[in-house]
This record gives structure tokens, sequence and C-alpha cells, in this order.
């Protein structure tokens, strides 16, 4: 009998969408993962895992150097720190923290971690003509 199960782990998505990320050439977001029984031998059972995903447009995708608009106006830069962490550096002028590499948002390891928590408020910047 033939065997299909939708993975609605969120764990096992993450793991995959790490994978992607960092050994795919194009933008990709995972959307959902199946494992499905191909065959089944006297003493083997083999399944392949099928994996959902889709283009991501690129100007959604966060880069080192972005500039970013929160939605209360004020303005960050995603920058690296000295232990290479991913943050947000605030720019936005009359800030007395503005451009202090001290004064960052909190640090993460890869800018999913930094977007997933900040992508919400802080959008990028399209416009290269927009002001700050």
């Amino acid at each position: 009998m033939a065997y299909t199960n939708k993975i609605d782990d969120e764990k096992v998505k993450n793991v995959i969408q790490q994978l992607f990320d960092e050994d795919f050439p194009y933008p990709m977001e995972v959307e959902e993962v199946t494992l499905e029984q191909k065959a089944q031998g006297r003493y083997t059972l083999d399944f392949d895992f099928k994996i959902h995903a889709r283009y991501i447009e690129t100007s959604a995708i966060w880069k080192l150097g972005d500039r970013l608009k929160s939605d209360n106006g004020n303005t960050a830069m995603i920058i690296k720190d000295n232990n290479g962490y991913y943050s947000l550096m605030i720019t936005t002028i009359g800030n007395p923290n503005a451009f202090n590499t001290n004064q960052t948002f909190g640090s993460f390891s890869n800018l999913g971690g930094l977007k997933d928590i900040y992508g919400k408020h802080w959008h990028k910047v399209g416009n290269k003509n927009e002001r700050n």
C-alpha cells in the first residue's frame, strides 16, 4: 500500500530552507514537504521527499548593506559586526545613536534570522532616489 504524508514540522522546513539559502543559486522559499513511499521490498521501504518551493522576488531579499525603513519612519542599514553577525545599524538623522556600530539591534548569524525578527516592521528602501 502506497504511503504519502505531508510534513508540517517547521523544524524540517527550516532545515531544508537553510540548505536552499546556502547552496541553491536562486532565491527559493519552501512551501511544503511530503514523504512518499515509492517501493516496498521484502525487507526494505523506499521513500522520496518531495519539496514544493517557489522563487522569491529578489527585491524582498535582505542583503548586507541594504537600507531599511521602519513603519514609524526610522532608517537603518544591514551591517556585519566585528564578530561576523548581521545586525541593523541605526541611520536615522537626528538620532544620537545613528551610524554607531556599538548601538545596533540584536545580532544574528544569518540574514534569515534578522529578517524573521525585524521584517514585519522594517522594509527595504527600494528607490535609490528616496531620502532617508
